[in-house]
Parts: C-alpha cells; sequence; structure tokens
C-alpha cells in the first residue's frame, strides 16, 4: 500500500528542478522547426525521462543530461549553419554543416540509447529510491569540509561568547555532521579486513536499510555487494555503501 509520504516524494521527484529544466530543454529543441532528425531521438528521450524521472538526478544521469545538452546547443548551431548552406545563400557559409549535422544527429542517438537504456519502470519503489539515494549522498571529506566551514563562520561568536546557546547549537550541529562518520569507518573497515571477498555478508545502513549479499570488494571509504537482495535493483548490479553509513555488519566469517 503507498503512503501518503511515499505519494508526496514520488510527485516531488516528478517535479523536481533538475527533472523540470530537462524537460524544458527537451521540448524547446523539439517545438524547433530546425530540429529535423534530430527530433526522433530527442521525442525517446522526453518519453523517458516521463516514465523515470530519476533519470536526472544521479550522477551518471547528470552527466548524460548535460552532455545532451551540449550537443542541443551545438545542434542549433549547426542547423542554422545547414540551412545557409543548403540555400546555397550569399556570405561566409560552412559548406560541411549538413554533413556536421547528420554526424551529430547520430551522436544524440547513440547518447538517447544510454538514456533511454537506464529508464526503469520501478523508479517509484522506495528500494530503489533508497539505493539511488546511496550513490548521492555527500562524501566522508564534503560532510568534513561542510562542518569544518559551520565552525569556522561560528569562531567570531565563539571567541566573543562560547557559552551562548546558538554557539553551542552551531558547534554541536558540526561534531553531528561529522563525528560518528570515523568512528563507524573505522570499525567497518575492521570488521572487513576480518572476511574474504565473496563471503556473504549483512549490511544494516544507518538509515536502517539491510542488504545480504557477496563481498564485491571495499575500500577505505567504500563496499561493494552483487549478488545481494535488494528489492527492485538487479542482483548483479553492484550496491555500493559508505563505510561511514554501515550501522552493522555481520555473516563470515
Amino acid at each position: 500500500m503507498t503512503t501518503a509520504t511515499e505519494k508526496t516524494t514520488v510527485t516531488a521527484l516528478q517535479t523536481h528542478p533538475e527533472v523540470a529544466r530537462a524537460r524544458a530543454a527537451l521540448q524547446r529543441t523539439l517545438d524547433d522547426p530546425a530540429a529535423g532528425a534530430a527530433h526522433a531521438p530527442l521525442a525517446r528521450a522526453a518519453d523517458a525521462l516521463e516514465s523515470d524521472p530519476t533519470l536526472v538526478l544521479t550522477r551518471d544521469g547528470q552527466y548524460r543530461w548535460d552532455c545532451l545538452s551540449e550537443l542541443l546547443r551545438q545542434h542549433r548551431l549547426l542547423a542554422r549553419q545547414a540551412a545557409l548552406a543548403r540555400a546555397g545563400g550569399p556570405g561566409k557559409v560552412n559548406p560541411q554543416a549538413p554533413r556536421e549535422l547528420d554526424a551529430l544527429v547520430v551522436r544524440i542517438d547513440q547518447l538517447v540509447d544510454q538514456i533511454t537504456a537506464a529508464a526503469r519502470p520501478d523508479w517509484d519503489t522506495p528500494a530503489h529510491r533508497a539505493a539511488l539515494a546511496e550513490t548521492v549522498l555527500p562524501a566522508d571529506h564534503t560532510l568534513a569540509t561542510i562542518a569544518a566551514a559551520l565552525r569556522s563562520a561560528a569562531g567570531p561568536a565563539t571567541a566573543l561568547a562560547p557559552d551562548h546557546p546558538r554557539v553551542r547549537e552551531l558547534l554541536a550541529l558540526a561534531d553531528r555532521i561529522t563525528g560518528a562518520v570515523p568512528a563507524r569507518r573505522e570499525h567497518t573497515l575492521e570488521l572487513l579486513e576480518a572476511r574474504k571477498l565473496q563471503d556473504r555478508i549483512t549490511v544494516e545502513t544507518a538509515d536502517s536499510q539491510v542488504v545480504t549479499g557477496l563481498l564485491l570488494d571495499y575500500s577505505d571509504h567504500h563496499l561493494w555487494l552483487h549478488r545481494h537482495d535488494v528489492e527492485g535493483v538487479d542482483r548483479d548490479t553492484p550496491w555500493r555503501a559508505p563505510l561511514g553509513r554501515v550501522a552493522a555488519l555481520t555473516g563470515a566469517p
């Protein structure tokens, strides 16, 4: 049963500013009579975005849409040049523009293939959204930078009145941002070093997500599982968790 919170989250994703921006950029080109051969692949991209708005909310997705935006910018320029070249009018004309435009449309089509392949019919399931959220959460070093900036901003007030309630509140917030992360990361790393790759383990994250799978790999900051039980995510697609967000790790040995 879908809860009111889940419905609100789904609606927020569908109307997210990044989604609206991508949708508007596509529509501008689709409405342009000069879209030409690019219209068909861009229509596919628009359909994919409507079917899965999270396409522009992941790091990989944002990169693909940034690339597409750049190709659309180039398309607008080349389309005008190609029209002039075909018309054979006076003035400085790039005679290669039609050929370059055709090559650009091929690149757009190939990129749209990647975008549409990433669309998922289960994008609105809580499990899939949680898995995506894990990939875009700020890294430990980013949190450390935020906490340091907060302490620095509160520095003059701290020197003047260290016991002021707001000063203590801000410093406590900075401590909460980073305080538990290093300890959790170090503890998780110790647990991982006692295990072997391909061991079956169960990971519980700080936001209560529980995932069981085979230990594929780990670094100083992340671990990866495959053949996992994350609902709505392909078992062979590695699941990643920051070590600083691991609340518990159990299983072999």
